[in-house]
């Protein structure tokens, strides 16, 4: 259960009940002391008390590109269209799980997540770097 109010978040998934924020606040309920923390990951995605979704973007990209190399070692095996499985399953349903909250992250950590994009659009394409990523994006669709 969330409960969201101006810049605090309160998540009571967990055993222990956390609260989001950078002000030193003493928060109760039901007589239970609630946690004040920074950061906080829930359902695999990590809020910070700033909602800047640096450390949310930082995971992210960390686990796409052990996917992506996974599917370096595997693409000779693959036919495009298995590629294309792969990425579908493995990379693109990352790139939009809960895409709506973190979403409006900042354009620096958009960046991040766009070069791993293009990256895994000439693996499974088979082009070189210097390929321009607009057509191979039109190319996938």
């Amino acid at each position: 259960m969330y409960c969201e109010s101006g810049s605090y978040l309160y998540s009571s998934f967990s055993s222990s009940l956390r609260f989001l924020s950078s002000q030193s606040l003493d928060v109760a309920v039901n007589n239970t002391i609630v946690d004040q923390v920074l950061e906080a990951k829930v359902l695999d995605v990590t809020f910070d008390h700033h909602l800047s979704w640096e450390q949310h973007v930082g995971s992210l990209c960390c686990k796409l590109n052990s996917r992506l190399s996974l599917l370096r070692r595997i693409s000779s095996f693959l036919t495009q269209e298995g590629s294309l499985l792969y990425y579908n399953a493995c990379v693109h349903s990352q790139l939009v799980y809960c895409s709506s909250a973190w979403g409006t992250c900042s354009q620096t950590l958009l960046l991040r997540l766009l070069r791993v994009h293009k990256h895994v659009a000439r693996i499974i394409l088979g082009a070189d770097f210097s390929t321009p990523s607009v057509a191979l994006f039109a190319k996938l669709q």
